[in-house]
């Protein structure tokens, strides 16, 4: 996931920086407000979700650390 993250966050800045084309006078048009907030959205959306993951497989590695500590491993089960 943090592959995702880094490759939509170069996707942003490769955006960004081409927005202008190296012209200071050019004001940025709608639709390239429009672009730019999309991407913006999808990567905030990487980051929850990437975020989410990440907090799953924190509690499920926790349980089952839990479950190892009180017997109910792999082993309990013969």
């Amino acid at each position: 996931m943090r592959k995702l993250l880094f490759i939509m966050t170069a996707f942003v800045a490769l955006s960004v920086a081409s927005c202008g084309n190296g012209s200071s006078e050019k004001p940025m048009s709608a639709a390239d407000s429009i672009r730019l907030q999309d991407s913006i959205d999808a990567l905030m959306q990487a980051e929850q979700e990437a975020l989410e993951i990440q907090q799953a497989e924190a509690a499920a590695e926790q349980a089952a650390q839990e479950a190892a500590k009180s017997g109910r491993g792999l082993s309990a089960g013969r």
